[in-house]
């Protein structure tokens, strides 16, 4: 086990502390689950493709009309 010093302000830590206590877990847990929930919210896949969209690449489009996004899908 590895000891891991965060300083945060009295504000966000009564907050964390009190999410805790109301789900009558630890900090600890708190943290593994949020952890846990925010980074296998996405697989590889769609976190390579969030990236290509936040850098604008790979993209396609814009279709002007379905027919056009449909000739484009079954390319």
């Amino acid at each position: 086990m590895t000891t891991l010093a965060i300083h945060l302000n009295d504000a966000l830590a009564a907050h964390l502390t009190r999410v805790a206590a109301d789900q009558q877990i630890t900090l600890e847990e708190l943290a593994r689950r949020s952890l846990t929930s925010y980074t296998a919210a996405y697989n590889e896949e769609t976190r390579a493709a969030l990236e290509d969209v936040e850098n604008q690449r790979n993209l396609v489009g814009p279709f002007h009309s379905v027919e056009d996004l449909m000739r484009d899908l079954n390319a």
